[in-house]
């Protein structure tokens, strides 16, 4: 799913005037000027700021316009799942922004932009040739995210992942970095970063843009989001520029650049999809093949024997590590929760069933949205 985008779209449209910004210097001359952005709201109030470029000598109209937003939350109000087309969600926001702020040029009526069509019970207000020229991706992605959900068999253990791969896992960014539940790798990077966190507890946790609009509070949205795990990759403008020049030889990333062979520096060819690059750029995590995954009981346990019951849970003797004191504390403390380390731990085969592989994680293959396809884009 494609969860953020920046682009540039050329389509001929109204300028869009929302001031500028200007820079002027000690003596009054000017540096520079940029386009103020606008916000543009979707029908469930989620915004994506707009704003005009490259202006033509009139100023009644500009060549590119440039967006910045979540598209799929602009569109269906949500960003639980979606479409990984981005080309499609291009079109789509580019539709909805020139139906409000009227973008199109009325005064040629059979011209090159017509005012208002119908295709399939939905208003397109752009013509057929500015639709074909988006839809076969003309424009350039200066930043975008794209992420996948993987699910587990309840939410404790998705709880307990994320929890392991902020111990266990490192990039060549560094060790990974646990903040409030979302673990980040590279979260400082101006190339790119890469996130895992639990929609679910997103959900429930609220804030500004992280809940579900009023309208679709009583959807199975927020219960779909049970026990699956969301990967997030973010790929920025220098990182994007880099994969122009080394699979296509252009300064730009284009949107066509989708659903094209490609060959890598190894000898590689595969299709470049946003799947395959998300499925390359994961590929980067460094992790043990193997990371225990905390038991519900020990969820539950007080944090100064939390330490001691794992030790004693993969079977070390734990006598010989800690003090005596503090052993038979941790023993007394522990006894209230039917556990005795005095005792060997289960055998080994029952160690092993709490051992879950990673890389199951990692295959990249999508939870199904079969049971919320009517909250999604068509």
């Amino acid at each position: 799913m494609i969860d953020w985008l920046t682009a540039v779209i050329p389509v001929r449209h109204r300028y869009i005037n929302n001031g500028h910004i200007i820079s002027v210097d000690r003596f009054g001359e000017e540096e520079w000027h940029t386009h103020k952005r606008n916000t543009c709201r979707g029908s469930f109030e989620s915004a994506i700021q707009i704003c005009s470029n490259d202006i033509t000598e009139c100023h009644q109209f500009a060549q590119n316009l440039f967006i910045d937003g979540n598209p799929t939350k602009f569109l269906q109000g949500h960003n639980v799942a979606g479409t990984d087309d981005v080309c499609l969600l291009a079109f789509l926001t580019v539709n909805a922004i020139f139906q409000q702020f009227e973008l199109y040029d009325i005064a040629y009526q059979d011209g090159e932009y017509t005012p208002v069509r119908f295709a399939h019970g939905h208003t397109i207000v752009v013509n057929e040739f500015t639709e074909r020229s988006i839809k076969n991706g003309n424009f350039s992605i200066k930043k975008i995210d794209i992420n996948y959900m993987f699910e587990l068999e309840n939410q404790n253990d998705v709880d307990a992942y994320i929890d392991a791969c902020a111990e266990k896992t490192r990039t060549r960014h560094g060790r990974a970095l646990n903040s409030k539940g979302t673990v980040y790798w590279g979260k400082h990077s101006r190339r790119w970063a890469i996130k895992l966190y639990s929609k679910y507890n997103e959900l429930l946790r609220g804030g500004k843009g992280h809940t579900l609009p009023q309208e679709l509070i009583n959807s199975p949205l927020l219960d779909y989001c049970r026990a699956k795990l969301r990967f997030e990759l973010r790929l920025m403008k220098t990182e994007l520029r880099k994969l122009a020049l080394a699979f296509f030889d252009a300064e730009e990333f284009k949107a066509s650049f989708f659903n094209t062979p490609v060959t890598d520096d190894e000898g590689n060819t595969f299709n470049l999809t946003p799947e395959s690059l998300f499925n390359r750029y994961i590929a980067r995590i460094d992790m043990n093949a193997q990371v225990p995954i905390t038991g519900r009981k020990s969820l539950q346990l007080p944090t100064k024997v939390r330490g001691t019951y794992e030790l004693w849970r993969t079977g070390h003797n734990v006598r010989d590590i800690i003090s005596r004191p503090t052993f038979y504390r941790h023993r007394k403390e522990l006894a209230q929760f039917g556990i005795d380390i005095s005792l060997p731990p289960a055998n080994a085969d029952e160690h092993k069933s709490e051992v879950v592989p990673l890389v199951r994680i990692l295959e990249a293959r999508p939870a199904s949205t079969s049971e919320i396809q009517e909250y999604l884009i068509n």
